[in-house]
């Protein structure tokens, strides 16, 4: 390594091993970034490869994004989207203005999840929420959690204060989600033939159409139970609810 220290070497001139110092992110970790192509390779002086700002701001983005709970594939499509000069819709593959995005998770402390919904005090109710996939325990991280969904959290806890007992509503969620791993097993057998490229190109195209048609159904099927009043309560502002 370069016996001057960071601070000594040009912004634009750091070995891997010196990006590693400056940013805490392990080398294997940057070259796998590079390999999914999350972050452009270094510039080559001869056999050494340089890294620069551009490289220490990626790498500060690509841990914020994480910290909100995107997916590696995720922001490689944002990336792309932002370095071709496209807006979300391209990332969509569709009109952004009617289709709902994947929500971020939040990370936060028991103390914080008990405020979100206060039944979660209750140990018991926690292991189910887990198991719902509400909810992650943050390995190596004790007493620190991950909300999946910050609505379906809102949504029990509305549920909880207009006198939902707790356990059914986050039993209403794991149905759900039970549903939803059928719906992937179906899918799963339905390419399982297919070239393997195209169905994850087919895939990362209608990715936007997934999230649409799954909301759309789901506020059908429920305001198809519903009396006239709720009904209409649930359909206005409904992302199905642009016919003429």
């Amino acid at each position: 390594m370069d016996p001057r220290t960071i601070d000594q070497l040009s912004v634009d001139e750091l070995t891997i091993d010196q990006l590693t110092a400056a940013s805490g992110v392990p080398s294997r970790t940057i070259r796998q970034y590079q390999t999914e192509g999350l972050l452009a390779p270094p510039v080559r002086h001869g056999r050494v490869g340089h890294y620069g700002s551009a490289h220490l701001d990626r790498l500060a983005l690509i841990a914020r994004l994480q910290d909100r709970g995107y997916s590696l594939a995720g922001m490689r499509d944002l990336f792309a989207a932002w370095e071709a000069g496209g807006g979300l819709h391209s990332v969509l593959g569709t009109d952004a203005a009617i289709v709902p995005v994947d929500e971020p998770s939040v990370l936060c402390t028991e103390e914080q999840l008990v405020e979100q919904l206060a039944p979660l005090a209750r140990p018991a109710l926690r292991r189910a929420a887990t198991a719902a996939r509400l909810i992650d325990r943050i390995p190596d991280r004790p007493g620190e959690w991950r909300v999946r969904s910050p609505a379906a959290l809102e949504l029990i806890a509305d549920l909880v204060a207009a006198g939902a007992r707790p356990a059914d509503a986050i039993a209403m969620f794991q149905r759900l989600h039970d549903s939803f791993d059928v719906m992937a097993a179906d899918l799963a057998r339905l390419t399982a033939a297919l070239d393997r490229a195209e169905v994850t190109e087919l895939l990362r195209r209608h990715r936007g159409s997934i999230s649409r048609s799954v909301a759309t159904l789901a506020v059908g099927a429920v305001a198809d139970t519903l009396d006239d009043e709720q009904r209409d309560a649930v359909r206005i502002g409904a992302i199905d609810d642009r016919r003429p």
